[in-house]
């Protein structure tokens, strides 16, 4: 990545020097496009900074919710699954009360 961004600012100079060479830039110019380019730069990598800080503090965040979350499902689910065992054994029983003994 440092290879990269390197050879892009020396195509950027060298681009910028050609265009001062050839008469298209003045040199006044050309000082306020790199020092328009450098503030540029400087202020993405400083909110690339800031950004990674507040995007794993809210992505922590996130991974405590989803996991309260998953116990909450889990345990949601297995008071459930009681409810309804019991629920079928009472209905079961009272149907057996009711036919005269017999269970099936």
């Amino acid at each position: 990545m440092v290879q990269f961004v390197s050879t892009l600012c020396v195509l950027a100079l060298a681009v910028l020097g050609l265009l001062v060479t050839i008469g298209a830039v003045s040199t006044k110019e050309a000082g306020a496009m790199l020092g328009r380019g450098f503030g540029a730069v400087l202020l993405a990598v400083y909110a690339l900074c800031l950004l990674k800080v507040v995007l794993m503090a809210a992505l922590n965040l996130l991974k405590s919710a989803v996991l309260v979350l998953a116990i909450v499902v889990i345990v949601l689910a297995g008071v459930l699954t009681v409810a309804w065992c019991i629920a079928a054994r009472r209905k079961r029983l009272s149907k057996s009360k009711h036919d005269g003994g017999s269970y099936e």
